[in-house]
This record gives structure tokens, C-alpha cells and sequence, in this order.
């Protein structure tokens, strides 16, 4: 068994994606609707930024469970336990997002109430979770094998996901465009979402399964090193918007050459991630060290009730007179929703933990 210090990493890894996607649901709208001003070309760079967040926490779950679960996994036992801990939660959040959109829009039909809760489209983010369910019930079929192979096996398999992958961002991108009937959009994207983040489910795998390989990749990596690739990564993001606004055909080959490069792109940001969790001084403040593990601990709660608490916080923000022009939209935003949610999760676990013990 490794030492506590590994499952301290990822702690602070998912505390740091958690955050990350309450950026990207405070910056969305101000980018969506382009009215951030002169802070708009900011905001597009947090938003790329911040993008990381969701291939981030399948990288985190993936390396956890191979260090919880080493293969052999029984499928059965592993796949009950890990759904016991992940459905109830999802269904009673679910419930409340059903319960407000049919006060606003009336009530679902059968059709559509299976069709949301199958792909977590009761709220916009809830998709993840049924991603995550995905992954579980492929996790004790791909342990077994990515323990055994070589890493040099393990590096050719990550060409063709990563192309998946790319061809799975260029999807969203262009349904987002389009706008199908959100019945289509939504089976799409979840039927597809596997193909697009199994590069990142098995890389973190691969970390565990692998470890001395791995810290002599990290041996070599640099923030000065992986600078130049970063900011190349961030421009071609951009570029997307940019097409957007003008479809010219520079912008428009940069944009596809950013989903070729997206996936190799997070993955080099898992290598300084996880450089910046090994840090030292980060260590040596005990007081900030339990905040962040706590909030690792949190992040599925808080990432399942941020997406109403954030557009609860803008709407008031909008009435208090912060608007996305204020440079303190964003940080006020990102706070008070962290607050809130991380607030209501707390609530909620001491409200079951009595039914828990009985």
C-alpha cells in the first residue's frame, strides 16, 4: 500500500478541479453572450484554462481507483459498492433540478424524466456522473490489462483515444452550434462522452500501475519546460472563439488544430498538477494542506449542487450591481458559489449520517 502522501496529491487535484469548473459555469455566460466588455479576451483564456477540470477529475479517479482497487476486481462487489456511493446522491439532486424545472416549465413527461436521469440531464453538468458510472463498469475489465502491459503498449493505445477524444470535443463543439433537439444532443453526447474521456480514465490508471515510469517523467518536467506547449495549448483554444466571431480560414484551421492538440494538452496539465500537489511549501502549511484535502473530499457534493448555487449567485450578483465588466465578478462569483455549496454538502452529510449508522 502506498503511503498517505499519494492519496494526498489527488486530493488536492480534485479540490483543484472542482474549483476549476465553478470557473468555467461563472465565466461561460459573459463569454457566451459577450458582454464582459474589455474583459471578455481575459475570460476566454480562464475559460480554456479552466477546461481541464472535468478530464481532470476522470484522470484523479482513475489512478485513485487502481490504488484503492488493485486488480484482480471482482466486478460485481466493486460495481455495487462504488454505484451505492455515487447514484443516491445524483438522484436526490436530480430531483430537486427536475422539481424546479417542472415548476417553471411544468411537468415531464415519463419519456423525458428516463431520458434526463439516463444521461444526466436534469441539470446542464449532471452528465459527468453518468460518465462516471460509464467508467465503473469498465474499471475491473481495464485494471487487469493496464497493469499488465508495458508502458510502451500503454503510450501507442494513447494515440487512437487521444483521436477519439479530439473527435469527441469537435462534436460538442458543433452541437453547441447547431442546437439539435436536446433529446439528440443529449444521447449523442453522453453515447459519445466514453470514447472522448477513456484516455484520461486510463492515463490516471497508468500512473498508479506504473509509477516508476511515471516519476521519471516527472523527474524531467519543468514549469520552464512545458511553458512554451502551454501557451501554444492556450492560444490554440482561443483561436476557437476567435472563429466564432470571425470564421477566416487561418481561424478556422487554428480552431481544428486545437482539438488535435486538446487532449495532449491535459495531459501535460495533469504532469504540472500534480507537480505543483508535490510542492513542498504547499506541504509545510498544514492549515491550507487540510482545507484542500477536505475540499477534494467535498468536490463530488459540491459538484453536483454548484450548478444551480452558481446561476442562483450570478443572477443575485446581477441585481447587486456586479456585472461581468467589474473585475470582481469573477472572484466573487467563484467564492460565494464554493462557499455555498461546499456549505449545503456539509448540511446534507451531517442530515444522513444518522440514517447511515442505522
Amino acid at each position: 500500500m502506498r503511503s498517505p502522501a499519494f492519496l494526498v496529491e489527488f486530493a488536492f487535484l480534485r479540490a483543484a478541479a472542482v474549483i476549476a469548473v465553478i470557473v468555467i459555469h461563472a465565466v461561460d455566460p459573459p463569454v457566451i453572450t459577450r458582454s464582459a466588455g474589455p474583459l471578455l479576451w481575459p475570460y476566454v483564456a480562464v475559460d480554456v484554462a479552466a477546461h481541464v477540470a472535468v478530464p481532470l477529475f476522470v484522470f484523479v479517479s482513475g489512478a485513485v481507483l487502481m490504488h484503492v482497487h488493485p486488480p484482480p476486481v471482482a466486478w460485481r462487489p466493486f460495481v455495487v459498492r462504488r454505484l451505492a456511493r455515487l447514484l443516491p446522491p445524483y438522484l436526490a439532486v436530480s430531483a430537486v433540478y427536475l422539481l424546479v424545472r417542472a415548476l417553471q416549465e411544468g411537468p415531464p413527461t415519463a419519456f423525458e424524466l428516463v431520458v434526463r436521469l439516463l444521461t444526466g440531464t436534469a441539470y446542464f453538468h449532471l452528465w459527468f456522473v453518468v460518465l462516471v458510472v460509464e467508467l465503473t463498469l469498465l474499471f475491473p475489465l481495464l485494471a487487469p490489462r493496464v497493469s499488465a502491459a508495458r508502458p510502451r503498449t500503454l503510450l501507442r493505445l494513447g494515440v487512437p483515444l487521444a483521436l477519439l477524444a479530439s473527435g469527441y470535443f469537435l462534436v460538442k463543439a458543433l452541437l453547441f452550434l447547431v442546437q439539435p433537439d436536446w433529446v439528440l444532443s443529449a444521447v449523442l453526447l453522453q453515447g459519445l462522452a466514453l470514447a472522448g474521456y477513456l484516455l484520461f480514465f486510463i492515463a490516471g490508471m497508468a500512473v498508479t500501475a506504473h509509477k516508476d515510469r511515471f516519476d521519471g517523467f516527472m523527474a524531467q518536467l519543468t514549469p520552464a519546460r512545458a511553458a512554451p506547449a502551454g501557451l501554444i495549448a492556450l492560444l490554440l483554444g482561443t483561436s476557437r472563439f476567435a472563429a466564432s466571431i470571425d470564421p477566416t480560414p487561418v481561424r478556422l484551421a487554428l480552431a481544428g488544430l486545437s482539438f488535435l492538440a486538446e487532449p495532449y494538452a491535459y495531459l501535460l496539465a495533469f504532469g504540472l498538477a500534480l507537480l505543483a500537489a508535490r510542492d513542498p511549501r504547499l506541504r509545510s502549511r498544514p492549515q491550507v494542506t487540510r482545507a484542500l484535502v477536505a475540499l477534494g473530499a467535498a468536490s463530488y457534493g459540491i459538484y453536483l449542487v454548484q450548478g444551480g448555487v452558481v446561476d442562483l449567485v450570478i443572477g443575485l450578483s446581477g441585481r447587486l450591481g456586479l456585472a461581468p465588466v467589474s473585475a470582481a465578478y469573477l472572484p466573487a462569483t467563484v467564492l460565494a458559489t464554493l462557499a455555498l455549496s461546499w456549505g449545503i454538502v456539509a448540511l446534507a452529510a451531517r442530515a444522513v449520517r444518522p440514517l447511515r449508522r442505522n
